[in-house]
């Protein structure tokens, strides 16, 4: 079935309906996009600025702690004290000293103390310039111990700050104070929910801290103090994964949200589209098989009913036209038929040839006799008026009036008539084959030569008989064969006329109502001039049955 309008429409408004809620679908996805790459930026932002700001108290509060450390003279002395002496000189040198109770000078105290003030402080190491040891803490161990200097190495997380002397200036020790991580963990946990990634350096370039480590680069970065450099970022493939993964859901809820509309589409025009394709079908089969057939107004409404109900009674009128010229159409065969029987047999004319024929015997005019016989006989069978014959019969009729027409010219014209075996008791339309042979004796024979002939051939073939009609004429002219072979050609009834044979048009059109789509007929040129007829008429003829073919 050919696509109707109803369909186009339905596959345009479904595509309709697809792109705007893919198109919409697709603008949402991209302002989520947009507005979560911003509020991860935002966030990135809030935990840089915390950490930049909880990193810069600790430092400078460290910082303010080593430096009033260094402006006491008094303990720079104790530091030194620690170093050089003996654990046992160097509380001897506590106790005798005159400042003891005034000042706190115990190394250990002071570093004590500064656990005490800071809880963030996880680890405490000093390396005094020009000794080869290292004081080391944490605050598990607060006391410390040495360690020698060619072994230490400095904490990862640690603020490295210097210790002057408070009069000449000079570097007097190196402080790293180590930083709680996990305090900054947990800060930037409490901070966001997204998984932030931390990359801490020194001012050297040295790992100080990391979060989440990451391959990407960071898009927030700052400075503290100079000292510490902070960047901050959520990886970008947990970014990509989050906004795909709502991208996903956007466009999965489209798509169930384009399911139920398609399926309100198609239910809306269900009722519809049925009529329309009940519509369209029936009228397809009415042009193509049975044209008895209705268009069932039953379950047509509004302008469909109209519509179906209005080509139902248009069907009604055109099968009683059809009928009314059909009718017509064989009453005029009838006539032509009789106009050409009568241009053949005038009744009365077969009684005087008789007579005729009998005077001719009682005088011993054999020949006359024979000549008066035939003719006599050839109208004779033209008078019948039965509409079939057979065809051995037909070509018995044709022989005869080739007879005839052979008497005036006896040493000129030859003829021969053939049917295969199985072929003679075929039915067909009377005078068929005859008013082409008749063609021949009138329009085509050339009396300027002695060799005219004609042959008629009934032959047998796979898929039916052939009728094979040819002889050696004057034939026709170019213009003339190809009139007739369109005209011929043409499964219609004649609505030409102006052509001399109208016998060849009337027995086309004969045997096309006789046996349609079977039968088929072309005209040719014979091989050295004249005409050939072929008639096929598509029937299987096997002996016995040949007569009911």
């Amino acid at each position: 079935m050919k696509k109707i309008l109803i369909h186009s429409l339905l596959k345009t408004y479904s595509y309709l309906t697809i792109g705007i809620i893919i198109f919409f679908a697709s603008i949402v996805a991209y302002t989520n996009y947009v507005s979560y790459l911003r509020t991860v930026e935002q966030a990135e932002q809030e935990v840089l600025g915390r950490l930049t700001e909880d990193m810069t108290y600790y430092y400078r509060r460290l910082k303010n702690d080593v430096y009033n450390y260094s402006r006491d003279s008094h303990k720079l002395d104790g530091i030194e004290a620690y170093f050089q002496l003996s654990p046992a000189d160097y509380q001897m040198w506590l106790l005798h000293h005159p400042l003891a109770d005034v000042i706190k000078l115990s190394f250990h105290d002071n570093i004590n103390r500064i656990y005490m003030d800071n809880a963030f402080v996880e680890g405490i190491d000093l390396a005094l310039v020009g000794e080869k040891e290292v004081f080391t803490s944490k605050r598990s161990l607060k006391s410390g111990k040495k360690v020698t200097a060619t072994s230490y190495k400095s904490p990862q997380n640690a603020f490295s700050m210097a210790m002057y002397e408070p009069y000449s200036a000079h570097l007097f020790a190196t402080v790293f104070i180590s930083i709680d991580m996990d305090h900054i963990t947990t800060l930037v946990e409490n901070e966001t929910e997204f998984p932030m990634s931390v990359a801490m350096t020194d001012s050297l370039g040295n790992p100080f801290y990391t979060l989440n480590p990451t391959d990407d680069d960071l898009d927030a970065q700052n400075y503290v103090d100079g000292n510490v450099h902070i960047a901050v970022g959520v990886p970008k493939s947990y970014t990509f994964q989050e906004v795909s993964r709502l991208a996903f859901f956007i466009f999965l809820s489209s798509l169930g949200l384009i399911g139920i509309l398609l399926l309100l589409l198609k239910r809306i025009f269900y009722h519809y589209q049925s009529q329309i394709e009940d519509l369209v079908n029936t009228m397809q089969t009415i042009t193509h098989a049975d044209t008895s057939i209705r268009i069932d107004t039953t379950t047509k409404r509004q302008e469909l009913y109209l519509i179906a109900n209005q080509i139902n009674q248009m069907l009604d009128s055109l099968d009683k036209n059809i009928k009314d010229i059909y009718q017509l159409q064989l009453a005029q065969k009838d006539a032509d038929m009789r106009a050409l029987q009568a241009q053949i047999n005038p009744h009365f004319l077969y009684n005087t040839l008789e007579f005729f024929r009998m005077y001719a015997v009682t005088r011993d005019e054999d020949e006359l006799a024979d000549m008066i016989y035939e003719f006599s006989s050839l109208l004779r069978g033209s008078i019948s008026q039965k509409p079939e014959t057979t065809v051995a019969e037909e070509l018995a009729f044709c022989e005869k009036h080739s007879y005839v027409c052979q008497i005036r010219y006896p040493k000129s014209i030859a003829y021969a008539y053939q049917i295969d075996k199985g072929c003679e008791g075929i039915v067909l339309p009377r005078f068929c084959i005859q008013p082409l042979v008749e063609n021949y004796f009138v329009h085509g024979i050339d009396l300027t030569k002695r060799d005219n002939a004609l042959s008629v051939k009934v032959l047998r073939q796979e898929d039916g008989v052939e009728i094979l009609i040819r002889d050696n004429g004057k034939g026709m002219s170019e213009e003339i064969m190809a009139d007739y072979q369109r005209l011929l050609a043409n499964r219609s009834l004649r609505t030409e006329t102006g052509l001399r044979s109208i016998g060849l048009l009337n027995v086309h059109e004969r045997l096309l109502l006789y046996f349609g789509e079977a039968y088929d007929i072309h005209l040719s040129e014979t091989p050295g001039g004249g005409v050939t007829y072929s008639i096929r008429i598509k029937t299987i003829v096997t002996g016995e049955m040949a007569k009911n073919v």
